[in-house]
């Protein structure tokens, strides 16, 4: 039997089923798949405080395999646990950093499973501690780990009580420490040691959150503004020479495209650290598209995949709006083909790698964006000392380059996928910038408003005094006109007034007439006939006219 073929790579590639870390599975590949072929299916092992193996392990990508039957009351609703190593050449870990969010094999639950961990102490126990060990995010639990260790070094140091049971002095006097040793956030030092003995049940006296309100605000007097990124000057990123030598050693090879890139689709640092090459592609009619596995506001590690089409007129039909250097499809096709150039292609590896084919870590990327903007003669440190430039940088400037440029806040924050109000914080008001002209356009709506009205006016009074239509006159051929019923009559014209008959109707008031209808169709009209043959008596018409159109409408 040959082997099966990953509906989910754009390339016809073997399966490689994910290893797995725990219940986590690292070769994650969640682009769409192709659904000509067909999805496979593997064995699998259960976690180590599941039962015994009964189902199919998902695919890498998170989603179940057919043929695996899924529900509440079935038995084949185990975690599964991947098995079969992959080959490094498809490892999809490779292009994620240490730290980065996982994504977990689908499951929908199992009634059974559920009442064996419940009656198992020790299953239950590591189902506890491996939700536990999710309450934080990685990078939050290092830092509270740093705040915790920080606190009760500082109460034990200075005889303050017990750390574990915080009061009013102690808290009072512990921020005073923390803020004379120069800490900006010695007040949240102080508010997770609280929140974290209310969580433990500990009593907490009602003096302490007065104490821990005065504290917060004594310590912020004069501290002025936090440390902030920076935005990249996206206009300005092609003043720099595009080279190939990274600009630190776990920073990003290409430093000036990679950051292009990653300003263009509004990227965070840990973001452009985890896409994959798979995970970019590029269309015939000039888009590219990057999928986003990883990102900080997507704790489910659902996705989602953001456009640039080309901008320099490379492609068909393009406009030429931008240089080829600032074009976002250009940027990464040129990306692509210089990652196949040296070597360094492949579906699973990353898409900005370092030097050594890895992720780029934080430092580097934070690295080489402050290289970059010492390059063109921007400053690194704020008056006060703080650094400029930081992980957000490329995000920012992105951000304000397209308010700046008056695309809608709207269209901004989808683009940054922002759900919230947040997407002002980073404008900063730069697209009040792009409204420079609004007096104009104020006047140009007024006027504008002002000459619609005028011809509103104008049409009502045309209309009012405008004769009704009346239709146009039967052709030299028309000698008679009957109108369709059950006890019309046919009718003929009167020779020197063709909107009468010669009954004296006036027959263009009706529009369902016909003109010249056979002679068959129906019995004329006695006076009409009479008419006709007896000219004379057309005056006499003129009396039973109104008797006649009365029997014909």
């Amino acid at each position: 039997m040959g082997p099966r073929y990953n509906p989910y790579s754009r390339k016809s590639t073997p399966i490689q089923w994910g290893v797995s870390n725990g219940p986590h599975v690292l070769h994650d590949t969640r682009l769409p798949h192709d659904i000509g072929r067909p999805r496979p299916r593997v064995r699998g092992t259960a976690p180590e405080h599941a039962p015994a193996p009964s189902v199919g392990a998902g695919h890498a990508s998170g989603r179940g395999t057919p043929g695996t039957s899924s529900g509440s009351s079935g038995t084949s609703c185990l975690l599964p646990t991947p098995v079969g190593a992959p080959t490094s050449e498809h490892d999809l870990s490779r292009s994620r950093r240490t730290g980065a969010p996982q994504l977990l094999a689908y499951s929908r639950g199992n009634r059974d499973v559920a009442l064996q961990i419940a009656a198992d102490p020790n299953r239950r126990e590591l189902a506890i501690q491996g939700l536990e060990s999710k309450r934080y995010a990685p990078s939050a639990r290092n830092c509270r780990a740093a705040r915790s260790s920080l606190w009760e070094d500082v109460v034990t140091t200075a005889n303050l009580g017990d750390p574990h049971r915080p009061d009013a002095q102690m808290v009072f006097g512990a921020v005073a420490i923390l803020q004379a040793a120069g800490y900006r956030a010695a007040a949240e030092v102080a508010e997770q040691a609280v929140l974290t003995a209310k969580m433990r049940d500990i009593d907490i006296p009602p003096s302490v959150s007065f104490a821990l309100r005065d504290a917060r605000r004594a310590s912020q007097r004069g501290m002025g503004p936090p440390k902030k990124a920076n935005p990249i000057p996206l206009e300005r990123l092609n003043e720099l020479e595009h080279g190939h030598r990274a600009e630190h050693p776990e920073g990003p090879l290409w430093p000036v495209r990679s950051v292009t890139i990653a300003t263009w689709w509004l990227l965070r640092e840990v973001e452009m650290s985890s896409v994959a090459q798979r995970e970019v592609t590029l269309t015939p009619d000039g888009t590219a598209h990057i999928f986003l596995s990883t990102s900080k506001t997507d704790p489910r590690a659902l996705g989602a995949t953001r456009s640039h089409k080309c901008a320099c007129g490379s492609v068909p039909d393009a406009p030429r709006v931008l240089p080829a250097s600032l074009c976002p499809h250009c940027a990464v096709k040129e990306h692509l083909d210089q990652l196949k150039c040296s070597g360094m292609a492949a579906p699973d590896a990353p898409f900005f790698p370092t030097q050594s084919g890895k992720p780029a870590s934080k430092r580097g990327v934070v690295h080489t964006i402050a290289s970059l903007m010492h390059q063109l003669g921007l400053p690194s440190h704020s008056a006060s000392g703080a650094p400029l430039w930081g992980g957000h940088s490329m995000r920012i400037g992105g951000v304000q380059y397209l308010g700046k440029s008056g695309v809608e806040v709207s269209r901004i924050q989808a683009l940054a996928r922002h759900s919230s109000t947040a997407i002002h914080g980073y404008l900063q008001g730069t697209h009040a910038q792009a409204m420079t002209n609004v007096a104009a356009e104020a006047g140009f709506s007024r006027s504008l408003a002002s000459l619609q009205q005028e011809l509103q006016a104008l049409q009502t009074h045309v209309n009012a005094n405008k004769p009704p239509p009346s239709a146009s006159p039967p052709p030299e051929s028309a000698r008679s006109v009957w109108n369709p019923g059950a006890h019309s009559k046919l009718h003929y014209l009167r020779p020197t007034d063709l909107s009468r008959t010669l009954c004296g109707w006036q027959w263009q008031h009706c529009q369902t007439v016909l003109r010249d209808p056979p002679e068959y169709v129906a019995p004329a009209c006695a006076i009409c006939r009479r008419s006709l043959i007896s000219p004379a008596s057309e005056s006499l018409s003129s009396s039973q006219s109104s008797d006649t159109s009365s029997s014909d409408s």
